[in-house]
């Protein structure tokens, strides 16, 4: 239990203050115990980081399938309008959204090239594959102007 409200706060913290405006003793603070605490279950200040990105990539990849699963049967605008929509509704509610984003755009110099290469490469990919299946299939009903879906995406 104690790891996981080290990452909740910590994924607070991270997201306000970015990776160097926090530190292990901020997130001490905040859970309610000492520095060296922390290390009885992270290693250090990266691996609890990394740690955060993989759980919140991870969950934002699983969101992209279960939102074009569930609006499948949406027209193709509405989809589109939705899926913004609710970008635009999760960033402002959803502080595990604002990391992500923070990370896709601004990770820490030292992991960046692991960050991009594990977790928003693939994310991104993830995203491309839902968009071109949507685009093909909305060119193949005539729904759309004929265009290369991979272009679209």
């Amino acid at each position: 239990m104690r790891a996981e409200q080290i990452k909740h706060f910590a994924l607070d913290l991270f997201a306000k203050k970015g990776y160097e405006g926090t530190s292990l003793e901020d997130i001490a603070k905040g859970v309610g115990i000492k520095k060296p605490s922390i290390y009885s279950h992270y290693s250090g200040k990266d691996v609890l980081f990394l740690q955060i990105v993989k759980d919140v990539f991870d969950e934002e990849t699983q969101y992209i399938y279960h939102f074009f699963d569930n609006n499948a049967n949406l027209p193709l605008e509405s989809r589109l309008y939705r899926i913004l929509y609710q970008y635009k509704e999760r960033f402002e509610d959803d502080e595990k959204l604002r990391f992500l984003i923070r990370m896709m755009f601004f990770p820490p110099p030292h992991l960046y090239e692991e960050i991009l290469t594990v977790y928003v490469y693939p994310l991104l990919d993830c995203w491309e594959s839902q968009l071109i299946t949507l685009f093909r299939k909305a060119t193949k009903e005539n729904l759309i102007s004929p265009i290369d879906p991979e272009i679209a995406a």
